[in-house]
């Protein structure tokens, strides 16, 4: 054996001891950070899951996989095994990948389809927003979201802030104003919508459908569906009908901050220059 082969293959043997070693520490480090902390094996989607798939055909064919997940960041429902009692029921919709599956998602084959699946005692309502109302992609079916509305406040009742309900614009005899409005709701589903048509502008445009302004040019970016309350399905409708949402993906230790919220007089209140 001559020396190029000898040295091409020592080259060859550092390469994959080197690969094999990043492998390693790689999995060290996500089990390194888990290290303190409850964790469970959950279901996420690593292929896209076509509605109708079984549990277990997704199993089987690779399309899901348990993940060891911190349980802190588990939501309730979350898929942790498939096995007799739910392995020939279908995803009701498709799945994404990186989703966290949730149990609900697979129902019987007569629920397949378009039928979506809404928990017990719980309302589904949609709501169209831009990438940045929903952050962008990081909102995903499971994920708990804060709503907020920024709306125009009725100026004799400066203590309260009602909102006035003729909906954001640029008008400046109203103070606006931005408050918590839901702290806590999950989404049940997420899908694209068509471009918006109408090219009205000024007050006819803002009392139409709820976001902003839009021209025939202005995609609506996503359609978000949350299973809600009847009274919150009630307080979500009418702020999108007056106002304008804005979602916050909730962290683990993050509570959302209730109160009067901020307004134009207040916005830059209690910042040291």
């Amino acid at each position: 054996m001559n020396r190029r082969v000898i040295v091409t293959l020592t080259a060859l043997a550092v390469a994959a001891v080197g690969t094999v070693a990043v492998f390693a520490y790689a999995n060290g480090a996500d089990r390194r950070a888990l290290q303190g902390q409850q964790t469970v094996e959950a279901y996420v989607v690593h292929k896209t899951v076509p509605a109708g798939t079984t549990a277990r055909k997704a199993l089987e064919d690779g399309l899901i996989a348990q993940e060891l997940i911190a349980r802190k960041g588990v939501p309730d429902g979350a898929l942790t095994r498939v096995d007799a009692s739910n392995g020939a029921l279908v995803a009701t919709s498709e799945l994404q990948p990186g989703e966290l599956v949730l149990s609900e998602r697979f129902g019987t084959a007569a629920a397949a389809g378009t039928r979506l699946q809404v928990p017990q005692g719980k309302l589904a309502i949609s709501l169209s927003l831009d990438d940045p109302s929903h952050v962008g992609s990081f909102v995903v079916v499971g994920s708990h979201v804060a709503v907020y509305d920024t709306f125009n406040a009725q100026e004799s009742d400066t203590k309260g802030r009602t909102p006035a309900g003729d909906h954001l614009q640029d008008r400046h005899e109203f103070t606006r104003a931005t408050r918590l409005l839901e702290p806590d709701v999950s989404v049940l589903a997420l899908g694209t919508t068509s471009a918006a048509t109408s090219s009205t502008t000024g007050k006819d445009a803002s009392t139409t459908s709820g976001m902003q302004d839009v021209s025939s040019q202005t995609p609506v970016a996503l359609l978000v569906t949350l299973a809600v309350t009847p009274d919150q399905a009630q307080r979500l409708i009418h702020a999108e009908r007056t106002g304008t949402l804005t979602f916050a993906l909730l962290g683990d230790d993050t509570p959302p901050k209730t109160g009067a919220g901020v307004d134009d007089r207040s916005l830059f209140t209690g910042i040291v220059p």
